[in-house]
């Protein structure tokens, strides 16, 4: 599938909460008309002299901000224009997700996957004494069998049609169910999970999760939210 790569630039210019803009006219603010008096005579010093000023201006923030999406993708929505307030954490424009979202939900699945193995492991670990007791029992069962056969079938074993006898029948069944719990035991021995396997499953599980949240992060960034409360001085697109 072909990609489209959107650069997206926002300018953001904060303004100040309560701030506003203002035009006003310089003034100096006059002195109320006085009674004539005589004057007084007063000995003469040095003092300070103040006046209100009021001059034209506009108040405004120095704090300006470019903002483009941080992943690649098709552009799907503009959500503002130059010149429009936006507050924090609004969003202004948005990237088609559907691909970040299947990679998401992907990766959730092997996280899922991978949390099933180590549970099951953990599991299988705290009950491998028992199940390997079990394998052992049936197995020395077999063995004892076994013997037991092979001895009745020694005592027979002169007779030309020994072929034909129960206790030739007796040792190939008790032969087979040696076996059988041989390969028993054996497998239950090597099904036990060490303690380097559960390292193995919880770092996998690890792993998994870095990968979730990558995913996540990366979704997040399909939309392009501003940083702080401001006006938009310039949308341009391509």
């Amino acid at each position: 599938m072909k990609r489209w790569k959107i650069l997206l630039l926002l300018i953001v210019l904060l303004v100040l909460v309560g701030g506003a803009a203002y035009l006003g006219y310089t003034t100096v603010k006059p002195a109320k008309p006085a009674t004539l008096e005589m004057p007084a005579t007063i000995t003469v010093g040095r003092g300070n002299v103040e006046q209100i000023v009021t001059a034209p201006g506009v108040l405004m923030s120095a704090r300006e901000r470019m903002l483009s999406p941080s992943v690649g993708g098709r552009l799907s929505k503009i959500n503002v224009l130059a010149g429009d307030h936006v507050k924090a954490n609004d969003v202004l424009a948005e990237l088609d997700d559907a691909e970040f979202k299947y990679a998401f939900q992907i990766a959730l699945a092997n996280l899922a996957s991978a949390q099933a193995t180590y549970d099951a492991a953990v599991t299988q670990y705290a009950h491998c004494d028992d199940q390997i007791i079990v394998a052992k029992t049936a197995l020395d069962k077999a063995q004892i069998a076994l013997q037991q056969a092979q001895s009745a079938y020694d005592q027979v074993a002169w007779r030309s049609d020994i072929g034909m006898l129960p206790q030739s029948r007796s040792l190939q069944l008790a032969t087979v169910d040696y076996q059988s719990a041989l390969a028993s035991y054996r497998l239950a021995a090597l099904a036990v999970p060490s303690s380097q396997d559960l390292a193995i499953a919880q770092a996998n599980v690890n792993a998994t999760q870095v990968a979730v949240d990558q995913a996540k992060d990366r979704l997040n960034r399909t939309k392009l939210v501003a940083p702080f409360e401001g006006i938009v001085q310039e949308v341009r697109s391509q």
